[in-house]
């Protein structure tokens, strides 16, 4: 078995494509990393200046918008005005130290739970807890950075981007690399070739499938490190301690309905609780490797069931790619469209809606899906399962192929 996964590894690497699509994955993840760097670096008296500009712009177009434009264009504003206040409040708290600054954070952020517009929204409400625990974590465990607001740094923005990324890119690298592994030896006759060795056509899908997996694995986890590294030297590392905000669960708003009377989702108060940066990371690369290796199982089945590699690919890229971007259009959305509604309901059960472990840990997902259900132990039970069956079914279908071509 050793023998046969190394050498379906040599025929994989051979093809030098697992080394052009990580290079593609790590300039993709450097370039929209350093984008959102570059749009969120900014200091207070920057951000002021910005959002004032941006304010009269808007007070001048105002008498031109009606409606629902109109309502959404008073809250951009009231977002500018309370991100002002914000860097007001920071340029004063710059003067102290850094503990005596974030315990007046906290005081800040308390107060804010209590104003009228917040405290009747439960999801607003946690927002605020999630930083009130990172600053007290911040200053139990002596982080200094935590105090700095507008300053991200690697580490920050590596995981943020990584989040949107993983959507619609990670899918359709793990096609790249996995689907030729059984179609694309059909029209040569290396797969008859294979099947005259001693082995059996269980054990050679299965080094096939491993071999895949391994490849992909690496493609995907050294693209991000290095990455990470890259970044890292441009901007700064920050602290690797730094406390990151994880498992925010969400009910039902029974108060808010959405079009297909579906109802809008809030956060459970309480729920949220804190971990450092680097426990966060490995989570999300465990997560991301079980992925990977289930959805590598869903492209094996699909390479065994097509004959012609060029039908295999495109057919497997193309699916991948609609199903990512209607994830991608249900998270984006405002929940002003019915059509989304019966992929809100299957998406806990659908294996492309875990590609972002990111937003998985965070409990982000639930909340932009709109459906609670979506949580860490259903997507390690939907990826098993998946997986598990897609194999299965490619094993069957592959023992039994007629391979005289």
């Amino acid at each position: 078995m050793y023998r046969l996964i190394t050498n379906e590894l040599q025929k994989i690497f051979k093809k030098r494509k697992v080394f052009v699509v990580g290079i593609v994955f790590l300039a993709i993840i450097l370039i929209f990393s350093i984008i959102q760097y570059e749009s969120s670096h900014k200091t207070p008296e920057e951000t002021i200046s910005q959002n004032e500009k941006s304010m009269s712009l808007l007070k001048e177009e105002m008498p031109y918008f009606t409606g629902d434009t109109q309502k959404r264009v008073k809250q951009a504003m009231a977002q500018y005005k309370s991100e002002i206040q914000k860097a007001y409040r920071a340029e004063d708290l710059d003067k102290l130290n850094w503990k005596d600054r974030i315990k007046n954070q906290i005081s800040d952020d308390e107060k804010n739970k209590k104003s009228p517009d917040i405290e009747q929204d439960n999801t607003k409400v946690e927002q605020i807890n999630e930083e009130i625990l990172a600053k007290r974590y911040a200053l139990k465990n002596n982080i200094p950075e935590v105090s700095d607001n507008y300053n991200q740094k690697a580490v920050d923005i590596f995981v943020q981007m990584l989040a949107y990324i993983s959507l619609i890119i990670l899918p359709v690298i793990i096609c790249v690399i996995v689907l030729d592994v059984v179609s694309g030896e059909c029209s040569p006759p290396t797969m008859k070739m294979l099947l005259t060795k001693p082995f059996s056509r269980g054990k050679i899908l299965f080094s096939k499938f491993a071999a895949a997996s391994i490849a992909s694995t690496i493609a995907i986890v050294i693209s991000e490190a290095v990455s990470l590294i890259i970044l890292g030297f441009i901007v700064g590392f920050g602290s690797i301690n730094a406390p990151v905000s994880v498992g925010t669960k969400y009910g039902f708003n029974q108060d808010k309905i959405l079009a297909g009377n579906w109802h809008d989702v809030s956060a459970v108060i309480g729920s949220s609780y804190v971990v450092p940066q680097w426990k966060f990371i490995i989570e999300m690369f465990l997560l991301q490797i079980l992925f990977i290796v289930a959805f590598t199982s869903v492209c094996v089945l699909i390479s065994v069931l097509f004959n012609n590699n060029t039908v295999a690919m495109t057919a497997g890229i193309i699916i991948t790619v609609i199903i990512s971007f209607i994830v991608f259009k249900v998270m984006a959305g405002d929940g002003v469209s019915a059509a989304d509604v019966p992929f809100r309901r299957i998406a806990p059960y659908f294996i492309s809606t875990y590609s972002s472990s990111g937003f998985l840990l965070t409990g982000d997902m639930a909340a932009q899906v709109r459906n609670p259900d979506i949580s860490v132990g259903l997507g390690i039970v939907v990826n098993i399962i998946t997986g598990t069956v897609c194999y299965i079914i490619a094993h069957i279908h592959f023992t039994k192929k007629d391979m005289l071509l």
